[in-house]
């Protein structure tokens, strides 16, 4: 009867060792899927310029062009809020609801993004924050420490 209590705790653990790593592996694929998705998207929608503007040697960012090349790789698969800064001197924020809001700014700027990160904007950018909601592991203990993954990405625009 030893023999088999023992046996029977081994192979409990060693079934909620599977489940973890399977529920962490499938939260790291997300995290991974999820960066790349958002650098491609912000990779792509920064190139969106204002051919009039660009013409006249300002980087002003086309919101409909961009934020409509976003919305395409997004795919309604997560939330994203969009952060534009560009020649125009207005920072424009766009959310994947919808949202929109915009100030004027003057360069260098402070931004601080949703998880408390603060950097310098000192020209043209282009941020994405993005985040996936749900349940990700499957044992009941710890479903409350993991329900969202949370991404940010920038590009800047160096040179003219």
């Amino acid at each position: 009867m030893k023999t088999f209590i023992t046996g029977l705790a081994i192979f409990i653990v060693l079934l909620i060792s599977a489940l973890f790593q399977t529920d962490y592996s499938r939260v790291e694929r997300t995290e991974l899927k999820l960066k790349y998705e958002i650098d491609e998207a912000a990779a792509g929608a920064v190139l969106m310029f204002d051919a009039e503007e660009y013409g006249d040697g300002n980087i002003v960012i086309d919101d409909s062009e961009a934020m409509e090349y976003v919305q395409h790789i997004a795919d309604d698969k997560y939330d994203y809020v969009v952060h534009i800064f560009d020649d125009s001197l207005i920072y424009r924020q766009h959310g994947s609801n919808g949202d929109t809001t915009s100030a004027a700014i003057t360069f260098p700027y402070s931004f601080t993004d949703g998880s408390g990160y603060t950097t310098v904007i000192e020209g043209p950018a282009f941020i994405i924050e993005a985040s996936i909601e749900g349940q990700f592991y499957t044992l009941s203990s710890l479903k409350d420490i993991k329900n969202d993954i949370r991404r940010s990405t920038s590009y800047v625009v160096e040179g003219r």
